[in-house]
C-alpha cells in the first residue's frame, strides 16, 4: 500500500466490484501497481463483503487492506455494522441507479445481484468516487454507462482496462507536466 491509502497523487478514486477482488489479469495487475505507487486510489463497498461472506472468494492480498465504503443499509442485503442508515436521497439513488443499470424493477422482485449491483454503484457515487470498476458486461454497456453518467456527474463504470488506460494516460500527464515546471523552474534561475 502507499505511505497513504488516499494519496491517490492523480485525483482517481475508484470503487470496485467483487469480480475484481479475486482477478489476476494484467489490467488488475496495473491498477494494483498504481494503488500501491500511490497514483490512484481503490476502494470496496459493504456490499462486497456481503456477496463474498461464506463463499470461496479469496481476494488478491493487496485488495484485503482496500478501505470499505459504508452504503446505505438494505434490509436482507446489507451486513449490520458494515452499512449506515440511509436517507431518502439514497433510497431514491438506489432506485435510480438501478432502473438505468437494469431497466425498471422493484426492489422486491428484482434479482437479487441487480440491486446489489445498484447498491456497489450508489455507494461509490454517495462518496464522490470518480467510477465503478467491473467485469460486468450489462454495467459497462453504453445505454447504462451513458445514463449514469449523464446523471451523476460524469460517475463512470468502466472494465480494468478502460480504467488502467485512463490511469495510465493521466499518469503519463502528470508526469510531462512535472517535468516541465521543474525545466521552468531551472530555466528562470
Amino acid at each position: 500500500m502507499p505511505a497513504s491509502a488516499h494519496e491517490a497523487r492523480l485525483g482517481i478514486r475508484w470503487a470496485i466490484d467483487t469480480n475484481i477482488i479475486d482477478d489476476e489479469s494484467p489490467a488488475t495487475s496495473g491498477l494494483i501497481e498504481l494503488l500501491t505507487g500511490g497514483w490512484i486510489d481503490l476502494q470496496t463497498t459493504d456490499t462486497v463483503g456481503t456477496e463474498i461472506a461464506g463463499t470461496r472468494i479469496a481476494p488478491l492480498p493487496e485488495f484485503e487492506q482496500l478501505s470499505e465504503a459504508f452504503g446505505p443499509l438494505v434490509f436482507g442485503h446489507s451486513r449490520f455494522g458494515s452499512s449506515v442508515l440511509g436517507t431518502a436521497e439514497d433510497s431514491a439513488r438506489i432506485d435510480q441507479v438501478l432502473a438505468m443499470v437494469h431497466g425498471p424493477a422493484n426492489r422486491r422482485t428484482v434479482r437479487k445481484q441487480h440491486l446489489r449491483d445498484a447498491m456497489h454503484i450508489s455507494t461509490a457515487i454517495r462518496y464522490g468516487m470518480d467510477g465503478f470498476i467491473t467485469r460486468d458486461k450489462r454495467l459497462t454497456r453504453p445505454s447504462a454507462r451513458d445514463a449514469i453518467k449523464n446523471t451523476f456527474n460524469g460517475f463512470d463504470l468502466l472494465t480494468p482496462e478502460e480504467a488502467l488506460a485512463m490511469a495510465e494516460k493521466r499518469k503519463r500527464a502528470w508526469l510531462i507536466m512535472g517535468e516541465s515546471t521543474k525545466r521552468s523552474g531551472e530555466q528562470s534561475t
